[in-house]
């Protein structure tokens, strides 16, 4: 079984949990061969070699990343032949705000209404990380107020739960696996 995790990242963090995903369903102990490609959406050209795609995308100013939406938009047709998955990552799901919290929910709600034909086997929403070194100065102001936010914690802030990241890429697999046979 082929599987490919596309993802959309700005500063390297949604690519990092997309290859701990990929290792995650490499080890996952199905019954079926898994082979598993990570790609940066903006490298994305064909999605023919496989079975089920997961779908990965940062938030970064409330936004899902553009690259990331021209590919689902310029694959839809393709994506709504396979099993997929999707997921988001955002350091604000960190927070202990149940509402603030819910907003991962509220990207992939709105990804499901804007494409209603890919339907997902599983959704993820994960608290990210921001470090100085990964930092992605494209919205300086906004870099600003988040580093302004924690700058009393630490600066560098890594919220990734990655037992739960790691339990998402398993399930996904089992999904896959069970969808395959039936």
């Amino acid at each position: 079984m082929k599987i490919l995790i596309a993802y959309g990242s700005r500063g390297g963090v949604t690519a990092e949990i997309a290859g701990v995903m990929a290792q995650e369903m490499l080890g996952a102990g199905v019954d079926v061969d898994v082979d598993v490609d990570v790609v940066d959406v903006k490298d994305l050209q064909d999605f023919s070699p496989y079975q089920a795609v997961l779908l990965g995308s940062s938030i970064w100013a409330g936004q899902l990343h553009p690259a990331f939406l021209r590919m689902v938009r310029g694959h839809e047709k393709a994506l709504e032949k396979l099993l997929v998955g999707m997921f988001v990552v955002c350091l604000s799901l960190a927070s202990e705000d149940p509402e603030i919290c819910d907003r991962g929910e509220h990207y992939l709600d709105r990804l499901e209404l804007d494409f209603p034909g890919i339907v997902p086997i599983v959704r993820g929403a994960f608290a990210g990380a921001v470090t100085m070194t990964t930092a992605n100065l494209v919205h300086p102001s906004l870099f600003e107020r988040i580093i302004l936010f924690f700058v009393r914690k630490k600066l560098d802030v890594d919220a990734r739960n990655w037992e739960d990241i790691r339990r998402f890429a398993r399930d996904f697999v089992a999904r896959v696996t069970q969808d395959i046979k039936n």
